[in-house]
């Protein structure tokens, strides 16, 4: 015969057992949505959006680069990662103070100290190799003196050689003292050093990018996105060329568009009065004065530097004297930046320079 008060009792003692078993299966297995679902979820993850003015009082983080060196580039990943707007050092934007980062080329004659450079307690440091870097500046100067488009493109070799032993001394210096300057200005805590090599690199470029997202996370009413999200937003920023589609947001909308659509149309870009306005020499700056209010404020996004470049050819030649001197001016800063973020890249760099063919 069963014992009716022990099988109750048998229950009483297992109900807390099989309570933690049943909760136990509801954490470990994972909920599915339907196709539907998860494709909408993809879709958020990889939305951009249009770039907004950021809460008041925020404190930017400078992007500081010699000249030609990813800072156009940088300033829409800057954009895409936070959804807020990033201004220049000339506020030839429009935008003022009221930015996530600010864009310069100080000390370079092409940049200039911002008014609230004193308040700035961070800054991101961009760096690429001086033997493309220098090129890729001439080129932005045959664009404007031939009135090309941003961007559009490159330097014909008469050109370059022509300019570059003008102006090659200079150069080298400035590109020197500009990562002096910046890496001497913010201590390791509140920089972050970004090489051009790595950002632009298919497998490195995403975690760069979630990295960037980080660091600008430190700054007050911002967050990181994520991984995932920072490596949609790098393949749409920089890798865009591919086949893979991003997503911006209209009215609450998804619109799938390629990402060779995520630059801007012709007359979305800088007018003439506004290009003008920019500054080629030391000179020239302390001229120069406009209302931002002129000044029509449009989405930044646009292809990476170079990417759109056709005409002359990309990787430009040098003399012997000037590879001896980039290579003079790396093993300084290395050995200046000994214990930094830079060795490692700078000894790829000198590598290259020692593997390169000696221009007549």
């Amino acid at each position: 015969m069963v014992n009716i008060q022990m099988v109750f009792q048998r229950r009483k003692y297992l109900q807390p057992v099989f309570a933690a078993a049943a909760l136990y299966i509801l954490l470990t297995i994972p909920l599915t949505s339907g196709p539907k679902e998860q494709k909408n979820a993809n879709s958020n993850i990889c939305a951009l959006r249009a770039t907004e003015e950021p809460p008041k009082g925020i404190l930017p983080v400078f992007a500081a680069a010699y000249p030609g060196s990813g800072s156009k580039m940088t300033w829409n990943l800057i954009e895409a990662l936070t959804g807020y707007w990033s201004g220049d050092d000339w506020f030839i934007n429009g935008r003022n103070e009221t930015v996530v980062s600010i864009k310069t080329h100080y000390p370079h004659p092409e940049g200039r100290v911002p008014p609230l450079s004193m308040r700035i307690q961070r800054a991101l440091i961009i760096i690429r190799h001086p033997m493309d870097a220098i090129p890729s500046y001439h080129n932005y100067l045959y664009e404007v003196e031939n009135n090309a488009g941003e961007h559009s493109v490159r330097a014909p070799i008469d050109a370059w050689i022509q300019w570059r032993d003008a102006n090659f001394g200079r150069e080298i210096t400035m590109w020197k003292e500009s990562i002096i300057y910046w890496m001497n200005s913010y201590p390791p805590g509140n920089r972050m050093v970004m090489f051009y090599e790595e950002i632009t690199d298919i497998v490195k470029g995403p975690l760069e990018a979630y990295k960037l997202s980080e660091f600008l996370a430190e700054t007050e009413t911002l967050e990181s996105i994520g991984e995932k999200r920072a490596d949609c937003i790098w393949h749409a920023i920089v890798n865009y060329g591919s086949n893979t589609v991003a997503t911006t947001e209209t009215d609450g909308d998804d619109e799938e568009i390629s990402r060779r659509k995520l630059g801007l149309r012709n007359d979305e870009r800088e007018s003439a009065n506004i290009k003008a306005l920019r500054p080629h020499s030391a000179h020239q700056q302390q001229h120069v004065h406009m209302n931002p209010n002129s000044v029509k404020r449009f989405l930044q996004y646009k292809p990476a530097p170079e990417s759109r470049r056709s005409g002359g050819p990309k990787y430009k030649p040098y003399t012997k004297y000037q590879l001896d001197h980039i290579l003079e001016v790396l093993r300084e800063l290395q050995g200046t930046f000994h214990e930094s973020e830079v060795v490692v890249m700078f000894e790829t760099y000198i590598a290259r320079v020692l593997q390169s063919e000696v221009s007549e």
